[in-house]
């Protein structure tokens, strides 16, 4: 007669495949990744999750690198940091690991209130960890693109709120460049919004129209750096 153990790893494997898209090889390295720290002692983080959220944070920092390196072949430096930076802040991993239902698998002593602690966030860098050590790096890879795929992971929302400004001005720095936004308050059949138009070494690089002289500033500076991206990559 199969042991209550045996029954319980067959059932948490099956769980593991059907929620989180992988098939585990060695559960031990799963079941460590959702454990939570509040079930051993402050010294024995060898049965939690503390040294898989470690390791499985580096590895997801190469992942998103390597993707987005492939994925914008014409992009500056600044431009991919800024993006993997907001593909791995704490405050996005807790939404992924809120989507993937890990409070579901993780186990814990106490009480937590997953909508304002990091506990989700760091058990899906565990996870990362755990896939990485059981299946290896490209395994990890397919996992994140499985979860771009089923929308867990949002691309067109990481991507549409870059800071295109600050983008603009690492652009001028690196490149020693004079930059200047003007800034105009104008009156349109009696409506009031404004212009910003961008200037590199006293030439007019783009202009932009907002309700407010922030929105102008927004997208005056996404056109500008846009098409010295564009530019430079001829």
């Amino acid at each position: 007669m199969p042991s209550i153990e045996k029954n319980t790893d067959t059932l948490l494997k099956k769980k593991i495949k059907k929620f989180l898209f992988i098939r585990p090889n060695n559960l031990k390295y799963y079941k460590l990744a959702f454990s939570h720290s509040s079930l051993s002692s402050n010294t024995d983080n060898k049965l939690n999750n503390e040294r898989l959220e470690f390791l499985g944070d580096s590895v997801l920092s190469l992942v998103v690198a390597k993707l987005l390196f492939l994925q914008y072949p014409d992009k500056r430096e600044g431009f991919l940091t800024e993006l993997k930076a907001r593909y791995i802040k704490r405050e996005h991993l807790n939404k992924v690991g809120k989507q993937l239902g890990l409070h579901h698998f993780l186990n814990y002593k106490g009480n937590f209130n997953f909508e304002h602690q990091h506990i989700l966030g760091n058990a899906f860098e565990a996870l990362i960890g755990a896939i990485f050590l059981d299946k290896g790096f490209d395994a990890v890879i397919k996992f994140w693109q499985r979860l771009v795929a089923e929308g867990i992971i949002d691309q067109e929302e990481i991507q549409q709120d870059i800071n295109y400004k600050g983008e603009l001005i690492n652009y001028s720095q690196k490149n020693n460049l004079r930059l200047q936004f003007l800034d105009e308050e104008l009156k349109e059949n009696k409506k009031h919004f404004f212009l910003t138009t961008v200037f590199l070494d006293e030439k007019i690089i783009s202009s932009g129209k907002g309700l407010s002289k922030k929105d102008a500033q927004k997208e005056a500076a996404k056109i500008a750096y846009l098409k010295l991206i564009a530019h430079d990559s001829h």
